[in-house]
């Protein structure tokens, strides 16, 4: 039990550090768009430097950025990144629960099923819809004809909705496990 307690410290300092960073690569990344800055070999291979439109593969550092496309894109990679996002703080709670010895507690069988929940989310909603505000981004600034608005859901969003009802499965053994803790707790 200790062992999992000193761990739970490592974690949740680590979630509290994603739950900084994300926001902010994801505004460092918005801001840079169309500098010089982005069409550095650095920089340009620590961001995410394609997005697949039906025409095939886009570099980012090749695309025309406007203030709408750059909005339109940080609304994308925002959209993206929420079920991640709001994921970090469920881990957190669990992880708080697990420094103070509760293992098998009910709230924990909850976040476990808040996760899996977001895993569906962000496989069927999450991932397609903000793909397809990135799409519109990088080929807004094309000819009438080559703008594009596409939604696909590939088997990262199917592993992904496997990995969610495995997590679902895995909320209903803690529950059921909280419940027998209780009921030995309430035995004499």
């Amino acid at each position: 039990m200790e062992r999992i307690q000193k761990l739970s410290i490592y974690f949740i300092t680590f979630f509290n550090f994603l739950i900084y960073l994300l926001p902010i690569s994801i505004i460092f990344e918005w801001c840079i768009l169309n500098t010089p800055l982005m069409k550095s070999v650095i920089i340009e291979n620590l961001f995410q430097q394609y997005v697949q439109t039906p025409l095939g593969f886009v570099k980012l550092s090749s695309v025309t950025w406007t203030p709408l496309t750059k909005i339109i894109k940080l609304v994308g990679d925002s959209i993206k990144i929420l079920p991640f996002f709001l994921s970090l703080f469920a881990l957190k709670s669990i992880f708080k629960n697990y420094l103070k010895g509760d293992i098998f507690k009910f709230t924990n069988a909850y976040q476990y099923r808040y996760l899996g929940l977001l895993l569906f989310l962000d496989a069927l909603i999450a991932k397609p819809i903000g793909n397809m505000f990135n799409v519109l981004a990088v080929t807004l600034s094309n000819p009438k004809g080559l703008r594009y608005i596409s939604i696909t859901i590939g088997t990262p969003s199917f592993k992904a909705l496997f990995c969610g009802a495995i997590v679902i499965v895995i909320s209903w053994v803690i529950l059921e496990a909280g419940k027998l803790n209780e009921e030995r707790k309430l035995t004499i």
